[in-house]
Formats: structure tokens, C-alpha cells, sequence
């Protein structure tokens, strides 16, 4: 009994032995394993609050896009971010200046054939909000991807040709076409694949000929010569922009309850019919009218006188 205790012991001090010479064999490979999980661990926490921030950034972009009353308000949010997000922005910016001055544009004109005067729209100066697409165009293709500054090279081209169109003068005017045709031409130069390329190719060759220079030429000297309408005549309304009772109309105070007395007055207002007879009087005197033939006998009495002679 004594022997069989002893190897029991012996077996159990030999298991606990290979079990700890197993442990110190496998102790490099088990701190290798959880080197390598606490890596994957931190991997997935860094790929997954890229995603968010990521995530994050196309959001508050979204909402400005959606919340932004004017092209500035894009242009202060661009500038809290960097990369593709603020290319981006500013893109859209430049687009809203483009929209904005061209609508002064069609505002002015409709302010120069109208009767009276808007001073507000005869203030416009489109060719401000061009200038700010112009900034605004650049800081994007500054900023983005290829496919980016291909359209913000066209939207700079574009913003130009616009300039043109209101400038000042006729070398203004030449100016402004030679930094579109340099804008346009940058389109293919960022982004050969951009759908902007082919239209980019036509402007440029459109502003290539001497006739389209010569039509914008007109055409801002047409938009500065347009005639000022005069200045919008007094209101009759008082100041509040209500008429004051009575003051125009001198209409006197009266009860729409009262419906007896006008049915009173009626008779009075038929007076005029029972005075037809009286004027039918003179019929009656026509038989005066006609004496002169009764007295005829008496102008041919010299003539029963000539025997006397």
C-alpha cells in the first residue's frame, strides 16, 4: 500500500513538473499572443474613430451646406477644416459668389427699365461677388483632389468671364478674358478624365476669337451706360401706410341702417316726370305763331282802292 501511495505522489510531482516546463516553453509564445491581440485591438479603435471623424467632418459640412443663407458663411466654414472637406466648401462657395452676381446682374437691368427707381438695385456691383468666386475658386483647387481642382479651375474660368461682362473698361475687360482662358486651361492640365475638360476646351476656344472679345466689350459697355429710372414719386398713404379717413374722400358719416329715409325721397326724385306737360306749352301757342297769315287781307286792301284814282 505504502509503494503504491509513493508512486502516486511520484506521478503527480511528475505531472506538475512537465506541466511546468510546458508553461516556461509556451511563456514566450503566450506574451507573443496577447502582444499581437492587444495590437489588433488597438488597430480596430484606430480605424473606427477614423471612420467617425471622417464621419463627423462630411456631417458638419452637410449641415453647412444646408444652413448657410450666403456664399461667406460656406467660406468661414471651409476655413475649420483641411483636405477634400474644405476643396470641397470652398467649391461651393465660389459657385454661390458665381449664382449671387449673376442675379445682380438680371436685378440691375430689371431696376433700369422700370418706371421709378430701386436705389438698392441700382447700387449692385456683381462684379464683387465675381471677385470673391475667383478666391474662393482658387483656395479649393489649392486644396483638393484632381477632380476638384478641375472644377474649381472651371468655376474660376468661368467667374472671370463673368468679370468680363461688367468691367470697367475695354482693357479690363481683355484682362479679365486672358485669366479665364488661363483658368480653362488648367482643367485638363488637374484632371484629364473631368467631365469639365470638354466643356473647358470650348470656352477657351470660344474666347479665342476676336468676335467674343469685341461682344463682351459691348456688353459692359452696355451694362455701364444702363439708364438710372427716376427717383419713386411720394406715397399719398400717411406715414404708418394707412389713407386717413375722410381726408381724401370728404365722405360724411352715414348710418347704413337707415333705409326709411331714402324710400321717402323717392317721390321727390319722380318731380321731374310731372313736369312733361309744362314743357309740351308751346304746342299749345302754335296757333299765335301763325297771325302773320290771318293779317294777309289787310295787306291787299290798296288794291280794291285804284278805281278811286
Amino acid at each position: 500500500m505504502a509503494k503504491k501511495i509513493s508512486n502516486d505522489k511520484n506521478s503527480l510531482e511528475q505531472l506538475l513538473i512537465r506541466g511546468k516546463d510546458n508553461l516556461a516553453q509556451n511563456k514566450a509564445k503566450a506574451v507573443q499572443f496577447l502582444l499581437v491581440f492587444v495590437v489588433v485591438l488597438l488597430a480596430i479603435w484606430a480605424i473606427r474613430a477614423k471612420m467617425n471623424g471622417s464621419d463627423s467632418a462630411l456631417t458638419a459640412a452637410d449641415r453647412a451646406r444646408a444652413t448657410a443663407t450666403e456664399p461667406k458663411d460656406l467660406v468661414a466654414v471651409a476655413e475649420n477644416f483641411v483636405g477634400e472637406t474644405a476643396a470641397a466648401l470652398y467649391a461651393d462657395a465660389g459657385e454661390a459668389y458665381l449664382n449671387v452676381g449673376t442675379t445682380e446682374i438680371a436685378r440691375k437691368k430689371a431696376n433700369s427699365r422700370a418706371a421709378e427707381n430701386d436705389p438698392e438695385a441700382a447700387a449692385l456691383d456683381p462684379s464683387v461677388n465675381f471677385g470673391e468666386a475667383v478666391k474662393a475658386f482658387d483656395a479649393a483647387f489649392g486644396l483638393g483632389s484632381a477632380e476638384l481642382k478641375a472644377r474649381a479651375a472651371f468655376g474660376a474660368g468661368s467667374a472671370q468671364e463673368a468679370l468680363a461682362s461688367v468691367a470697367a473698361d475695354d482693357a479690363a475687360v481683355a484682362a479679365a478674358v486672358e485669366a479665364a482662358k488661363a483658368q480653362y486651361a488648367k482643367v485638363a492640365e488637374a484632371c484629364a478624365s473631368s467631365p469639365y475638360c470638354a466643356v473647358a476646351a470650348e470656352r477657351l476656344a470660344a474666347l479665342d476669337r476676336a468676335v467674343a472679345v469685341d461682344y463682351l466689350k459691348a456688353a459692359a459697355k452696355k451694362f455701364r451706360e444702363l439708364p438710372t429710372p427716376p427717383e419713386k414719386a411720394e406715397s399719398i398713404l400717411t406715414g404708418d401706410g394707412e389713407l386717413t379717413p375722410g381726408e381724401t374722400t370728404n365722405v360724411g358719416e352715414f348710418d347704413l341702417n337707415a333705409d326709411e329715409a331714402p324710400a321717402e325721397e323717392a317721390p321727390a326724385e319722380a318731380a321731374p316726370a310731372e313736369e312733361a306737360p309744362a314743357e309740351a306749352a308751346p304746342s299749345e301757342e302754335a296757333p299765335a305763331e301763325a297771325t302773320p297769315a290771318e293779317e294777309a287781307p289787310a295787306e291787299a286792301a290798296p288794291a280794291e282802292e285804284a278805281p278811286a284814282e
